[in-house]
């Protein structure tokens, strides 16, 4: 049976690459457009039908960029811990909409059908076009309404997902020509790693992976002269994605702050203050993920699945898929923290999931006919009702695949439009994480209500401080560029970081603040014990319910002090 779903998988990549070589790839860029800007619209608080994005990390982001246009340095001038090709990025965000997030809208937009266009070239090179068409819409519905696109998007982890999944599309292409990685794909991949360092280096996990596959593999083809090329290929695509960054950081004198803040502290700051045991509990409570992105992670289970007991490929390129697979899920997605949005990456394998689809489909209907169904044939083995049942499930899925592939009418291809669009948007509105948000007003926000009472004051040049507690938006509402290094306490603990909690304390003890948001429970506790907020005074309460997702509320209980 396997030997013949072996054959099937391999006439049916030579059928590929005959029918969409006659199809316009830019037919399928433009669906996978129209399908990111549909998901991406709707699931995403950068988009225009949102009133606000309160997420946290986004506004960080827009707080230091405004910085950077501003004449402010990262690292030398504000407190952040993220690359400074994130901050760019928002700088020039800041640059086009101010404080509005249309640019980094549009950016999620270009990246999803970017990511998408690679889905379909993966998937192209198993199955027909149009059910490799089909195939992206699912891939859309699986990754933008996972749990792991959290806290309202724009986070680091999309703009990094076309690039994975460039990664992914190269080793299947070159296991499915029986063809090498050349060494201009290998500078492309260079590239895009350099990029990843740039935002975010901790999930450069899967092209470290990836090159240290191809090299391995070039050596164990006698290739000797060629893993040497495509390191210094890689190596070079790299260094010409960083050498702007480091002379922006040089000439600005921040190249140190750099080091010790993003390279550093990431590296070993969270980890003081944490015992073993706290870290392995954290491990086991990164695992939760896993469940709650139930569709996303059995993806990635089913190309598993397909790459080991269907795909007639050499066994060392198997383990080169499990590696890039395992690696990327145990460091990305499990070691690094208990974030969802960590997650998202892992869907750079669910289109080749979707290829293994049909098989796996087929073995799950099978089993639970064999279990509830096949009461005439029990007294057969279980091993030879599966078989039958199998082969009466395959023989279904692959004829509604056929049907659906060799559709020309019409009538037939405008009823496939349709439903598809109507799947899109109900299941983006249904299982998007900020769908909810959809109808609240500016006036839900407290960070509105702090603007209007500050401004209610008459000071024109006042300084706002968000007091041991994260970035919610209330620089960016306010119109604030902080005027404090440590303007945020950022996701860093009091043991891990104390520099930052006492030169925040400084402030206020200072009165260097016009304006305080913080903690209702901060300023209480201050408050009785007569430090550090003495000089502050209770303005009004900013409470609210922060929306992480749809099924993930946090109580927030802040307020705003002024100065005495």
């Amino acid at each position: 049976m396997l030997d013949n779903l072996e054959i099937n998988v391999h006439i049916a990549s030579n059928k590929n690459i005959e029918t969409s070589s006659k199809k316009s790839m830019f037919f399928v860029f433009f669906i996978c457009l129209v399908i990111a800007f549909i998901s991406i619209t709707i699931v995403s608080k950068c988009s225009f039908l949102y009133s606000f994005h309160d997420g946290n990390d986004v506004n960080w982001f827009l707080t230091m960029g405004r910085g950077m246009v501003e004449g402010k340095v990262p690292y030398r001038d504000l407190f952040e811990q993220k690359g400074i090709l994130l901050y760019m990025l928002f700088a020039l965000n800041y640059l086009i909409c101010g404080d509005n997030l249309y640019f980094i809208y549009f950016v999620e937009i270009i990246c999803a059908a970017v990511f998408l266009f690679l889905s379909f070239k993966i998937i192209n090179l198993y199955l027909p076009y149009k059910s490799s068409l089909l195939g992206v819409l699912i891939t859309a519905i699986i990754v933008f309404t996972s749990r792991a696109f959290w806290c309202g998007g724009g986070e680091a982890e999309e703009y990094c997902l076309p690039l994975f999944t460039y990664g992914v599309y190269i080793f299947l292409k070159s296991l499915n020509k029986n063809k090498d990685i050349s060494l201009i794909e290998g500078f492309v991949c260079g590239l895009f790693a350099g990029i990843i360092f740039w935002i975010k280096y901790s999930m450069l996990v899967f092209y470290a992976a990836l090159g240290i596959c191809i090299f391995i593999d070039f050596f164990i083809q006698k290739k000797a002269s060629k893993a040497i090329l495509f390191a210094l290929y890689f190596l070079i695509g790299m260094t010409l994605i960083s050498i702007p960054m480091i002379i922006y950081l040089g000439m600005n004198q921040a190249l140190d702050d750099m080091w010790n803040i993003y390279i550093l502290f990431n590296i070993f700051g969270y980890a003081e203050g944490r015992d073993v045991l706290t870290r392995v509990i954290e491990f086991f409570i990164s695992l939760g993920q896993v469940p709650l992105n139930f569709f996303l992670y059995i993806m990635v289970v089913f190309s598993l699945i397909y790459m080991w007991k269907v795909y007639n490929v050499n066994l060392r390129y198997k383990i080169y898929y499990s590696c890039l697979t395992l690696s990327t899920f145990l460091i990305q997605c499990l070691i690094m923290g208990n974030i969802g949005y960590y997650h998202l990456v892992i869907g750079t394998f669910v289109p080749f999931g979707i290829v293994a689809l049909p098989y796996c489909l087929a073995n799950i209907i099978a089993f639970f006919k064999t279990l509830f169904v096949s009461k005439k044939e029990k007294t057969e083995p279980f091993k030879i009702r599966f078989e039958i049942a199998y082969k009466n499930s395959d023989d279904a899925i692959n004829k509604f695949l056929n049907d659906f592939n060799e559709t020309k009418e019409k009538k037939n291809n405008i009823k496939v439009i349709s439903i598809s669009l109507f799947a899109l948007i109900s299941t983006s509105l249904l299982f998007g994480n900020n769908t909810i948000e959809l109808f609240y007003s500016k006036s839900y926000y407290p960070q509105f209500l702090v603007k209007e009472i500050i401004e209610s004051y008459g000071k024109e040049d006042y300084s706002l401080l968000t007091y041991k507690m994260f970035d919610r938006g209330f620089y960016t509402v306010c119109d604030q560029t902080p005027k404090f290094y440590y303007f945020a306490q950022n996701l860093v603990s009091e043991e891990s970081y104390p520099q930052l909690f006492e030169e925040q304390e400084s402030y206020v003890i200072n009165g260097e603040a016009d304006f305080v948001v913080t903690e209702l429970s901060t300023w209480e506790k201050e408050k009785a014990d007569g430090q550090p907020l003495a000089k502050y005074e209770y303005v009004a309460d900013l409470s609210y319910v922060y929306i992480r997702s749809n099924l993930d509320r946090l109580d927030l209980k802040l307020c705003l002090l002024t100065i005495k």
